[in-house]
């Protein structure tokens, strides 16, 4: 005899509890997660080499935006984070402003917006995955960044402070008269008259310097 529907709705919130124990919802993934997994990864990659710098929440083109993280080496790589709780508002923008100063960028992403971020950012930009683990979140390659077609040697000048500015004319005879002048017009001289190669340089070890001296702040 069939059940009446009276007694099979009565059993229905238990199938459903059931249900939902056997396969609970993803938990969202925080910045601060994704970040730590991050910079655990780019440690272990990077840590043996001495030159090698990582930076965290550098300032780029005049303040126009902040990247999450920032590796100099024998290049200068940015890593943009994208977590379950951000928004991709800025995207769009931080893809014009960090293609004038990196090298490489990679963009990290949650799963809430891996599909989005994959057609938004440009090719030669490289993507992660981040995905919640057993213990900590697991980080993936999805796609192997290239060389930035497009660097623009003022915004790389932006990132040099007076001391390295005056340093690199200096190296080039060309800082006779103007070693009073303001940081704006010392950086617009290297960005015009120095070599991308030797510009890129100069910007590498300022950006080295920058993550001593926190890491110095840091200690005290």
């Amino acid at each position: 005899m069939q059940e009446s529907l009276t007694a099979v709705e009565r059993k229905l919130p238990t199938a459903r509890s059931q249900f939902h124990t056997s396969r609970p919802a993803r938990r969202p993934l925080r910045d601060i997660e994704i970040r730590t997994a991050l910079r655990a990864h780019l440690k272990a990659r990077h840590g043996a080499d001495p030159l090698c710098a990582i930076l965290d929440e550098m300032e780029v083109c005049h303040g126009e935006a902040r990247i999450d993280l920032v590796v100099a080496n024998g290049r200068l790589d940015g890593f943009e984070i994208k977590s379950d709780c951000d928004s991709l508002a800025r995207l769009a923008q931080q893809v014009e402003i960090y293609g004038r100063v990196f090298d490489r960028m990679t963009v990290v992403s949650g799963p809430r917006y891996l599909g989005r971020v994959l057609e938004a950012v440009p090719t030669w930009w490289g993507v992660m995955a981040a995905a919640n683990g057993e213990e900590h979140v697991r980080l993936r390659q999805v796609r192997r960044g290239r060389a930035n077609p497009d660097r623009q040697a003022d915004h790389i000048a932006s990132l040099l402070d007076r001391e390295h500015a005056l340093a690199l004319l200096a190296s080039r005879g060309l800082d006779k008269g103007i070693r009073s002048k303001s940081i704006m017009l010392l950086r617009d001289r290297c960005a015009t008259q120095v070599p991308m190669r030797d510009l890129r340089a100069a910007a590498r070890d300022a950006v080295r310097a920058r993550a001593a001296g926190r890491l110095v702040l840091s200690q005290r």
